[in-house]
């Protein structure tokens, strides 16, 4: 397949780019740091967005090299930012196929010790579908993970079918609710209903939320309300490449978050 080839050949040909997306703590009103989203600048095709790619990516199992890849760009570019922006955290989304791999997370542990950043520096992300698929395979890694002291949030929160029971078991930090439930906070009082019950279970497990899709004031405001600790959106910040994003991380602007 030729695609699957030309995917095989993007990462030693240089052809993955990174663009950031800035989360902002809403406690403290100030950028807790960025989400790095991938991107695979065809020679053909231009730039392509992840959902054009990583599906064929995880059928394949190319996912393991490219993800190993995406991780060695990010871990770059936090520790470029670590020294500029003390605490600084990029978080990057990592297939649950990878968690699973018995390889990943030592991996994963002597790179950032290479670099000599703190484990605190990357947060990864995995989707809650994908995770409870892989879960059995998977949680040793997690484990691992969390005795090293890094941080790992489920992604795309309230579309799985995860356990609620069993979740509060994993070796979780943090809990992302999917954009479906966030899109229509500030109009639609069904929406601030569902995001109430999601903070409630949160808070039950004592796990921080991050509220994406956050692409008006008045959602931003809902989200600060309900008592989500994170927000990320459109209304925030477009993912944009690192060199663009550094000097919004330094300051946040008031006409953005509001008071």
């Amino acid at each position: 397949m030729r695609d699957e080839t030309e995917l095989r050949q993007a990462s030693d040909r240089g052809q993955l780019e990174m663009h950031y997306q800035p989360i902002l703590r809403l406690g403290e009103r100030r950028w807790s740091g960025a989400e790095a989203l991938v991107r695979w600048r065809h020679p053909d095709r231009g730039l392509l967005n992840p959902e054009e790619f990583i599906p064929l990516a995880e059928e394949t199992g190319l996912i393991v090299s490219l993800g190993a890849r995406i991780i060695e760009l990010v871990t770059k570019q936090a520790r470029a930012w670590w020294d500029r922006l003390p605490g600084i955290q990029v978080a990057v989304n990592t297939s649950a196929l990878e968690l699973a791999h018995p390889a990943f997370a030592s991996g994963f542990i002597a790179g950032l010790e290479r670099v000599g950043l703190p484990p605190r520096a990357i947060v990864l992300e995995v989707t809650e579908s994908a995770l409870m698929r892989e879960l059995d395979a998977a949680i040793e890694t997690l484990e691992q993970l969390s005795s090293f002291g890094t941080p790992v949030l489920v992604d795309d929160f309230g579309t799985g079918h995860s356990s609620l029971a069993r979740l509060g078991e994993l070796p979780i930090t943090g809990l992302k609710v999917d954009r479906r439930f966030t899109l229509r906070l500030g109009g639609d009082p069904r929406a601030r209903s569902v995001l109430a019950a999601i903070v409630g279970l949160a808070r039950a497990y004592e796990l921080p939320i991050v509220a994406e899709g956050i692409e008006t004031a008045a959602a931003l405001a809902v989200a600060d309300e309900l008592g989500c600790e994170y927000a990320q959106g459109f209304h925030l910040g477009r993912p944009v490449a690192a060199s663009a994003l550094e000097s919004r991380l330094h300051v946040v602007p008031a006409a953005t978050i509001g008071h």
